[in-house]
């Protein structure tokens, strides 16, 4: 099924004559117009809906009855009010939660979520390299477009660095992590090695330059890990 495409007829119906396929799993997405529930029906093994996957012969799904929706648009700024393109909005009640309802932006930075769910929430916007920013209290009523919701994103912090051993020699395979990915938080910046978290510390956006003692580590002992913070905007991780 995946790869065919087909469209109801006056009554809603609609039939798909292919080839039975092959892999284990399959779905049937339906994408009416931007004012009904968009959905995704699966079938076959590991996905926990429980009905068989397609096979040889007839079979009817029966009726499936889409929810009435409403959509959402605007458009999406970096912080010099110029337009952003190929910007991912998700919606959800908050910024970690999200209802698998989105979009992206266009060249001119617009965009529109369609089969949006009827409700107050929130739109998050998101693109790699640039901090997220959220808009609350988005109201989506039914057969109705809430326009202009727009959002505006700051260019992220670039952050480098260097991990290594009390003799200066680099340390290889240690992991460095850093949280959270919107820009309203504190940052915490990670590094962890053989499974053990050798250094954590939490900063505030301020300043752009950091050298900090790590704890001992079991195998290195005392550890000195110097970091160098480049921002491409006016803020970057620093010292509290």
């Amino acid at each position: 099924m995946h790869g065919f495409v087909t469209t109801t007829n006056g009554q809603g119906r609609f039939r798909f004559a292919v080839t039975p396929p092959t892999y284990p799993r399959q779905w049937l997405v339906i994408e009416p117009d931007r004012f009904l529930d968009s959905r995704t029906r699966w079938f076959g093994e590991g996905t926990g809906t429980g009905e068989a996957a397609i096979r040889r012969g007839e079979r009817d799904l029966g009726d499936m009855r889409l929810a009435r929706t409403g959509a959402i648009s605007g458009l999406v700024l970096d912080d010099q009010g110029q337009p952003l393109p190929d910007v991912e909005l998700e919606t959800g009640p908050d910024r970690s939660t999200t209802y698998s309802r989105g979009a992206r932006s266009g060249p001119d930075g617009r965009y529109e979520i369609p089969h949006a769910r009827l409700g107050t929430y929130a739109v998050t916007a998101k693109k790699e390299g640039w901090l997220s920013a959220t808009r609350e209290s988005v109201t989506v009523e039914v057969e109705r477009v809430t326009s202009r919701v727009v959002l505006i994103l700051g260019v992220a912090p670039s952050i480098e660095g260097r991990i290594t051993g009390p003799s200066g020699a680099p340390i290889s395979d240690a992991r460095v992590s850093g949280s959270p990915q919107s820009g309203d938080a504190p940052h915490t910046l990670t590094v962890t090695l053989d499974g053990y978290v050798t250094w954590r510390r939490e900063q505030a956006l301020a300043r752009s330059a950091l050298m900090l003692a790590a704890p001992p580590h079991r195998h290195f002992g005392p550890c000195f890990r110097s970091h160098s913070f480049t921002s491409r905007s006016a803020s970057a991780l620093a010292t509290p």
